[in-house]
């Protein structure tokens, strides 16, 4: 476990440095852009992980739900418990279809 946080801190400084300091290349301005913005959003991710994992695992903290993320690639993916026989949480994405009360539930595995 500290090896791996000891690797997040690594990626975590680098990543700050490329987003401080982009590379230069003369005609991709716009993708050096692109993979900064790319960059510093999954560099709050590994940031948010890091200090979940050292409260969680090495300290014995309980993480509230509200602080968890449940997937990085659908941000507004929900934990929802339903309380099913031996299936008591499951990952959820919900949507609105309507600007009234109707709304559809996709189930993920």
């Amino acid at each position: 476990m500290k090896q791996y946080l000891h690797q997040a801190r690594l990626l975590e400084a680098r990543v700050i440095e490329l987003v401080k300091q982009p590379p230069l290349a003369l005609g991709s301005e716009k993708l050096i852009t692109a993979i900064v913005e790319v960059l510093s959003k999954y560099k709050n991710f590994v940031t948010k992980f890091k200090d979940q994992i050292e409260r969680r695992l090495l300290n014995g903290e309980v993480i509230p739900a509200d602080e968890k993320i449940f997937s990085i690639f659908e941000g507004h993916t929900e934990w929802i418990t339903k309380g099913k026989l031996n299936k008591k949480v499951e990952k959820a994405i919900c949507y609105s279809l309507l600007p009234i009360s109707i709304s559809l539930l996709l189930i993920t595995k």
